[in-house]
């Protein structure tokens, strides 16, 4: 799949990009979010949230824009290593068979699930129980991990 950060995959961030992104750390944009390469940016939705008891939950971003050099975002005070483990088949793509080939895989691994964070993107919801199935089973089966919701156009770094 080809997008606009394909050659920064695997690029270690430097040095001056880090101390930005430590000195500026996490805020709330005043106005709108920056445009990416093909001219859109986030709606005001994600500016904030609604909670069950209708209270409005201001969100922080932490993101890296190689066009402006500017850093947002969230979470505070979290440390994040990303790091790509493979691919996985998948011939069966309901919810219960990928649960049960994740597990497998991340076993091979040694992976302590209670220290891991799931992170899905759009586009998953063209795998039948994939979008929603998944996450419910895995979170039933493991209350400490959250799933965060990413727009393939957010992850900038």
């Amino acid at each position: 799949m080809r997008n606009d950060f394909e050659h920064y995959v695997g690029t270690p961030i430097d040095g001056y990009l880090r101390e930005q992104i430590l000195q500026l750390g996490p805020y709330q944009p005043e106005s709108n979010f920056q445009k990416d390469a093909k001219e859109r940016r986030f709606s005001s939705t994600y500016y904030s949230s609604i909670s069950k008891a209708v209270q409005k939950i201001e969100k922080k971003w932490l993101c890296y824009s190689t066009r402006l050099h500017v850093a947002y975002c969230q979470p505070d005070n979290i440390r994040i290593n990303e790091t790509f483990l493979g691919f996985i088949e998948a011939s069966n793509q309901t919810a219960k068979r990928l649960k049960s080939d994740v597990l497998n895989f991340l076993n091979t691994l040694d992976i302590n699930l209670a220290k891991c964070r799931g992170q899905r993107y759009d586009g998953a919801a063209n795998m039948s129980g994939a979008y929603g199935e998944l996450q419910k089973l895995r979170t039933n089966n493991q209350e400490q991990i959250t799933f965060t919701v990413q727009h393939t156009t957010s992850i900038m770094f």
